[in-house]
């Protein structure tokens, strides 16, 4: 049987330590989270629409705590003056408490008008201070969670298909007591406040906040698939995982991509604030060559530098991969005649993506000195922010992004001829890309991302010396069914180029079949669950395959990237319904538990399994990974079925082989439910160091084993 506290984190905080600030609604509390008494819920959109899956433990986010107020009461403070079951005003006792800012956890319906209420603040000496609560500014929609200036989401739910949110927002007020709070509902809206505190904070209080971003994990979240972890006899459900911002991630091997902005796919402003909340570290950003230099000679770096910034700015570190054609010096034949066809349109992304592969390789002369003046100018602009700089993109000869009038390159010839050319092609573009940034920048690092493991192109770049020209291998991987294989391709990889290090740098899945998929080797079932899971697997196996770096493609869906008009799934991010995936969360726990993440060979995860009760394959083909974080033992392991299925998880007993004790008080993960779980209390350590695990069930996703004393729970 789990045992779990009968007070959430929040609550034992304030059991057991009063927080001076906080200001209690109970006195006016009106409503609770479920409220659908009459069939309607308590913004009247619908039986059941209410809060009622509100995870309260969910809410002790950095660096702000609320008081929230029991089940079976009144729990918050509902205003409208449109709806008359509520109230139009209210006023609490602040209790003279003294602060620089009131902060408030809140959310809104119906907000057709832009001020959905307004905030009095009543000083002791009775003057006062009033605040609009605006619509977009101050508030968001309980049902589209989104980031504004003055409202960060605090925790986000999910009820059945809708997503649902309560934000904070922070309103400077003068330093001395505070008498009192009055609310006041605007005309058209309903304004729910849920707690409210009274603090001394930085200037800017909301640009430091990071929450915590869980999903409710009720079975219609995972596809009404069991946690895994549940049903480990004797195991104490200790809380969720508590998660950093990419702010506090000093290092990490996790990173994501933000690519195809140069044909505008999706909106970076919608995913910015979420990103730096994810924890996730690295970023991987394209050049846009056609955006920036859209007259001859003359650089434009604002987008770019946008972009650049405010990545930066939430933490991230950038790479920069250069790229793509640019009509002034790359000419596509279907590009033109569509200018041609409609002066002054942009086609879709779609269109873009059949001629952005245009090489100036193939342009002549004049294309290539026109490429390695734009780099050089780039580098220039660049050279104190990003070290990292990319050549082109998976250019293995199949004429999509290494082509010629969107064309492979050569005809005429066999394909095995053709993949020697185009690899010596390569070899010398990226020869002559390199040298021009080193030329600015003698310290850059230098990547290149073939999208192919093995055959002839990866062997003829290796004959031709092209681990001595670049820095980094960034491999493209996608196969849905072989990362229990990965280690073995890197280690071919490595072989054949000897690169001085390897990144994973371009890999995930969709979470929606679509007319594409069957391309990506058969995710033609996706689900959010599923991609979940295959990004958690995809970085496990990548941080333990020694890969500096992995990055996740992509932080967004992609708006009409297919050559049919249809939008990619690909992201971690649905813009559309403008909220995060499972996949999100999923990066998010594993962002936080590799910081600080080393290999660590001289450790193992042993399982063991009776072989008169499952077969042996099951035994042999379980991933196991061990790591140090921070110094400690970090073990991995999961089950290779694929992640389309899901399959009940596999039962076994592990030892966990270490130099001494060093898991003293085991606990294991879950990064996609965020879940953390002792295990049982019988399991045992001996003289030789190995932690002896009776029971573990392994699904078909990466679990974590470590200390307790390496993680923190909300």
């Amino acid at each position: 049987m789990m045992r779990q506290s009968s007070l959430s984190p929040v609550e034992q905080s304030v059991a057991g330590k009063a927080c001076p600030a906080a200001i209690s609604l109970a006195s006016v509390a009106n409503r609770s989270f479920a409220t659908d008494a009459d069939g309607r819920g308590w913004t009247d959109q619908g039986p059941g629409n209410d809060l009622r899956m509100f995870r309260r433990e969910s809410l002790e986010g950095k660096p702000f705590r609320f008081e929230i107020l029991p089940d079976g009461e009144a729990q918050c403070l509902v205003l409208s003056r449109k709806f008359p079951d509520f109230l139009p005003e209210a006023e609490v006792d602040a209790g003279n408490r003294t602060g620089n800012h009131i902060l408030l956890l809140h959310t809104g319906a119906w907000l057709s008008a832009s001020v959905a209420g307004r905030l009095i603040v009543i000083y002791a000496d009775r003057s006062r201070d009033q605040f609009e609560i605006q619509n977009g500014r101050d508030l968001s929609d309980w049902c589209q969670p989104q980031s504004f200036p003055n409202y960060k989401p605090a925790w986000y739910g999910l009820d059945g298909g809708r997503y649902r949110n309560l934000g904070i927002s922070a309103f400077p007020i003068q330093p001395k007591p505070v008498h009192s709070l009055k609310f006041i509902a605007g005309d058209q809206s309903i304004w729910m406040v849920v707690a409210v505190n009274c603090e001394t904070c930085e200037p800017d209080p909301l640009k430091w906040y990071t929450s915590p971003h869980i999903l409710d994990a009720e079975a219609k979240t995972f596809y009404w698939t069991k946690d895994p972890l549940a049903e480990i006899p004797d195991a104490n459900f200790l809380g969720f995982l508590k998660t950093k911002h990419a702010r506090e991630i000093k290092n990490s091997p996790v990173g994501i991509g933000f690519e195809t902005l140069d044909r505008d796919t999706f909106d970076p402003e919608q995913v910015y604030d979420v990103l730096g909340e994810s924890g996730i570290k690295h970023v991987r950003v394209q050049s846009g060559w056609r955006k920036i230099e859209t007259r001859p000679g003359i650089y434009d770096f604002t987008w770019l530098d946008g972009i650049v910034e405010n990545l930066r700015r939430r933490g991230l570190k950038v790479w920069l991969q250069l790229s793509f054609g640019n009509p002034l010096y790359t000419p596509n034949r279907k590009y033109e005649a569509f200018r041609k066809a409609h002066p002054g349109e942009e086609p879709s992304s779609g269109f873009l993506r059949g001629f952005t592969g245009d090489t100036p390789f193939y342009h002549g002369p004049g294309a290539m000195n026109a490429w390695i003046r734009f780099v050089c100018a780039l580098v220039e602009h660049y050279k104190d922010r990003i070290r990292e700089y990319e050549v082109w993109n998976e250019p293995d000869g199949t004429g999509l992004f290494w082509g010629f009038h969107g064309e492979a390159p050569y005809s005429g010839i066999s394909r095995e001829e053709m993949l020697r050319r185009t690899a010596g092609d390569f070899f010398e573009f990226t020869r002559q890309t390199a040298d021009a940034v080193r030329r600015i920048k003698p310290d850059a690092q230098i990547v290149a991302c073939p999208a192919v493991f093995h055959g002839i192109y990866m062997r003829e770049l290796g004959k031709l010396g092209f681990g001595d020209v670049i820095d980094i291998l960034a491999c493209h991987t996608y196969d849905a069914t072989t990362q229990a294989f990965d280690r073995a391709h890197y280690e071919q990889i490595r072989s054949i180029i000897r690169p001085k290090s390897m990144w994973m740098g371009e890999g995930g899945s969709l979470s929606k079949g679509d007319s594409a998929t069957f391309t990506l080797h058969g995710l033609f079932a996706a689900t959010e669950l599923s991609q979940a899971k295959h990004n958690a697997r995809r970085l496990t196996v990548d941080a333990g395959s020694g890969m500096q770096l992995s990055s996740i493609y992509s932080m967004s869906d992609l708006k009409s990237y297919w050559s049919g008009g249809e939008d990619s799934t690909c992201g971690i991010f649905c813009n559309r319904e403008n909220r995060p995936k499972l996949a999100y969360y999923a990066m998010q726990s594993l962002a936080t538990l590799f910081e600080g993440l080393e290999a660590a060979p001289e450790l193992g995860l042993y399982p063991k399994i009776e072989l008169n009760n499952i077969s042996v394959l099951e035994k042999n083909a379980l991933q196991c990974f061990a790591f140090r974080k921070d110094g400690v033992p970090l073990f991995a392991v999961f089950s290779p079925e694929m992640v389309l299925l899901n399959p009940d998880p596999i039962r076994c007993a592990f030892d966990c082989f270490m130099n001494g004790r060093e898991i003293t008080d085991p606990v294991v993960i879950d990064p996609l439910r965020q879940k953390v779980y002792s295990l049982p209390a019988g399991y045992t350590q001996s003289a030789s160091g190995a932690l002896s695990i009776p029971v573990l069930d392994v699904p078909n996703y990466p679990v974590f084993i470590t200390d307790r004393s390496t993680i923190d729970l909300q």
